[in-house]
């Protein structure tokens, strides 16, 4: 026990002497998170579909017009700009140069008379289906409206194709209250009845549900980049760890010790506890700048739900630690001298984090890089941290990541010591 609190003592002047070094352990991390959220926030709200401005030109100004206002208007998706509340006008033309010249997204014009050529063509239908209503002559001519929607080129079609769905909805849901209303008038004349009721709404709903306890979803800017850069700064330790176990070899420390009663196996366990340390550091002040730091900035504010939910992230953030401590280990052993163990780590590191879903979110990954992010220990990492950031899931139903980083952890650890056993030899 005094011999590994000996070598605790040497581990942390080590550190504390480095003061660039151990800054950047933790300003690097901060100003990643910053940056990048700030950076991808507003690409992360146009994939999540989050306060999508649409323009609407209401030539119609009846039921029609108002009808699809009010219902997109209603939706937590959109923001709806309008044009033409005081009566200016706008033509198709001027509509297209708009979302050309980038100034909106989306415009959806609604042209003039629509409610009433809805109406007029119900009015004709009721007529050839109740010929005793003679009050006006049937007219043949064709009944048509044209809503024009202009999107932005850059738009995906899949999401062009979900607003050109949604709008059909809304007029075939008006068009259902038109129809109810012409035939309840119509009747009243024949029968005298009045009747004042509405027609019946969702009657047959469609509701999505979850396939587990908790609904999944996409992260926010703010719940992607701070675990994802938290990930990333974790696994950078690699470079002063590894730097550190050269520097030992080199400078005779390594040897002295092993000339001493003392364990070899207590010099790493040292270090293993001294970086995950910090490692929890690193997390508790990223988490703590994505809920307090980042809503100053107008970004979306990382949720902590409870206390608990710390202590999910600590707890956590340990088998993260300690899968990057050994990984550092095992390059620092391997590595022939600092050059290399800098370059090869930091480079692998950002290699396993580019596959593992920290540059780039996995779910907007094809498949064959989806299926490589699996072998990424920063992927595993950070999976985890979406289970209790975006699921709201405590750290027992995280064993599959933690049983992964673990297993990372020992599996280097042991190419490590044989490593260094072969050369002792």
């Amino acid at each position: 026990m005094r011999g590994l609190l000996n070598i605790l003592t040497k581990d942390v002047l080590l550190i504390l002497r480095d003061r660039i070094g151990l800054a950047l352990l933790f300003i690097m991390p901060i100003s990643l998170v910053v940056i990048m959220t700030l950076l991808q926030d507003s690409t992360f709200k146009a994939f999540t579909n989050e306060s999508i401005e649409i323009v609407i030109v209401d030539n119609d100004k009846d039921i029609v017009g108002q009808g699809i206002i009010n219902v997109l208007d209603s939706s937590d998706v959109f923001k709806i700009i309008r044009i033409n509340n005081q009566g200016d006008t706008i033509t198709s033309e001027q509509a297209r140069k708009l979302v050309y010249d980038g100034v909106y997204k989306m415009v959806l014009i609604i042209p003039e008379k629509t409610t009433r050529t809805i109406r007029r063509l119900i009015s004709k239908e009721i007529k050839v289906q109740m010929p005793s209503l003679k009050s006006t002559k049937i007219n043949n001519r064709k009944y048509n409206s044209e809503i024009e929607i202009y999107f932005d080129p850059i738009m995906k079609e899949s999401f062009k194709m979900a607003i050109k769905s949604s709008v059909r909805e809304i007029i075939a849901r008006l068009q259902t209250q038109l129809v109810f209303k012409s035939y309840t008038k119509t009747i009243k004349k024949i029968t005298g009845r009045k009747n004042d009721n509405l027609f019946p709404q969702d009657v047959v709903t469609v509701s999505e549900k979850p396939v587990g306890k908790f609904v999944d979803k996409l992260p926010t800017s703010t719940q992607h980049n701070v675990p994802a850069w938290t990930v990333f700064a974790i696994f950078f330790i690699v470079i002063p760890l590894s730097v550190q176990v050269i520097a030992e070899k080199n400078n005779g420390t390594l040897f002295r010790i092993k000339t001493t009663p003392t364990p070899y196996y207590l010099l790493m366990v040292s270090k293993i506890i001294i970086f995950t340390t910090i490692a929890v550091v690193q997390s508790v002040i990223l988490v703590g700048i994505g809920v307090y730091v980042l809503p100053l900035l107008d970004l979306p504010t990382l949720f902590i739900s409870n206390f608990y939910q710390i202590i999910d992230i600590i707890v956590f953030t340990l088998f993260i630690g300690l899968a990057a401590t050994g990984y550092s280990v095992l390059i620092g052993t391997v590595a022939k001298n600092q050059h290399q163990a800098a370059i090869f780590g930091s480079l692998s590191v950002v290699i396993l984090a580019a596959i593992g879903g920290i540059w780039v979110p996995i779910y907007i990954m094809n498949d064959f890089m989806l299926a490589l992010s699996n072998i990424s220990p920063l992927n595993w990492s950070i999976s985890g941290y979406y289970d209790i950031f975006l699921r709201n899931q405590n750290v027992l139903s995280l064993y599959p990541e933690i049983i992964k980083l673990t297993l990372f952890f020992v599996v280097s650890l042991i190419i490590s010591a044989i490593y260094e056993k072969r050369k002792i030899v």
